[in-house]
């Protein structure tokens, strides 16, 4: 909640596709900086909140797209679909996750 609303003032400001790839550098520079702080527990800890500050600007910058570019009697489905879509993958995620571990390894 704490960059949702920066995020959607910097959407409505400069653009939801700009903030959104904004973010989403942000959020995949410090999930890439995890594996180096695996042994230096705060670093990892302040790794994954900042990810997650990045991520939060995530939501608003996809509502303002769909303000933008969606027509409004779509737009409800749109954002059914969006995140109904979110809610599966990480369904997805929970089911093979263990499967991928068991058969590759942690590190995977």
């Amino acid at each position: 909640i704490t960059m949702q609303v920066p995020g959607g003032w910097l959407s409505a400001r400069y653009g939801g596709k700009l903030v959104l790839a904004l973010s989403m550098f942000w959020a995949s520079l410090f999930v890439w900086t995890t594996p180096f702080f695996i042994n230096y527990f705060p670093l990892l800890i302040a790794s994954r909140v900042i990810t997650g500050l990045g991520e939060a600007m995530t939501y608003p910058c996809i509502h303002a797209l769909i303000a933008a570019w969606v027509p409004e009697g779509e737009r409800a489905v749109s954002i059914g679909f969006i995140w109904g879509g979110a809610y599966v993958g990480t369904m997805i995620g929970y089911v093979l996750s263990p499967i991928i571990i068991e058969n590759l390894g942690w590190d995977y």
